[in-house]
């Protein structure tokens, strides 16, 4: 709408390259000579994160937008799946549903709590379950924070930057 343009391009290293265009004050925005170039610059502070949801579209568009940001991430389905993949992935961020058929998440973060891999992680909760015991059980499950879907994709995003 107002004649700037952004390109994001995988960089070397952890990071991700972005170009910025965008109109020169008072130029007309049909006049492509009239950009700023702005340089590019690497995406910082990239996480290893875990996704344990038995939702599996959930939890791809969760995955993608998070590897969009520049961070490695693995998917579980199930508690499981999970435990399998802590050693392989090492993950710094877990999100983890509650509300998982066999093992549901608070379990879940108990049992990831003992293991080296996971001790040090933070764990955020992203579930359905949002009311006053939902978010007691969480804390006391080892959970950081406590998102309740659907969640705001710049929310997860601002809260994993801020990490």
């Amino acid at each position: 709408m107002h004649g700037a343009s952004v390109a994001a391009h995988p960089g070397e290293g952890r990071g991700n390259e972005f170009l910025v265009r965008r109109p020169l004050p008072g130029a007309a925005r049909d006049n492509t000579d009239a950009t700023e170039q702005i340089s590019p610059t690497t995406v910082k502070n990239t996480r290893r994160i875990l996704i344990v949801d038995d939702n599996e579209d959930s939890a791809e568009v969760t995955s993608i937008l998070l590897s969009l940001e520049g961070h490695e991430v693995a998917i579980a389905h199930c508690g499981t799946e999970a435990l399998e993949k802590v050693p392989s992935v090492r993950p710094d961020v877990l999100l983890l549903d509650i509300g998982m058929p066999n093992m549901d998440g608070y379990e879940l973060a108990r049992r990831m709590r003992e293991m080296p891999e996971t001790r040090h992680a933070v764990f955020i909760a992203v579930t359905g379950y949002g009311q006053p015991a939902d978010l007691l059980n969480s804390e006391k499950a080892g959970f950081r924070h406590h998102l309740v879907k659907p969640i705001e994709p710049a929310e997860l995003i601002a809260l994993i930057g801020a990490l």
